[in-house]
């Protein structure tokens, strides 16, 4: 399944297999995470900024639009990635409220 430019399977592959993102954990945690989001909603995020944070996470602030029919979210949020080995380690969003 693929959401914009980002791609279910690639980010579940991406994931470290104990991966923490938004209370779910795993691989197939994050993955199904994603898919139950996109069947629920039409997101749309684009990438605005990147920057390395204190404890080196990558920073990506986003513009993200989320469409449910009618508009429910138009905001720039940071997306942050703790990476262990190549592999997304923890996936946390600040500033949402979405």
């Amino acid at each position: 399944m693929t959401q914009g430019l980002l791609n279910v399977e690639s980010v579940g592959n991406s994931a470290h297999p104990y991966c923490l993102a938004r209370a779910w954990i795993g691989r197939e945690g994050v993955r199904n995470y994603w898919t139950r989001q996109w069947a629920m909603v039409d997101p749309h995020v684009e990438p605005v900024a990147f920057a390395e944070g204190p404890k080196a996470e990558v920073i990506v602030e986003v513009h993200q639009v989320v469409l449910k029919g009618n508009l429910l979210f138009d905001k720039t949020v940071g997306h942050i990635f703790r990476v262990e080995n190549g592999l997304i380690r923890q996936f946390d969003i600040r500033g949402g409220g979405a």
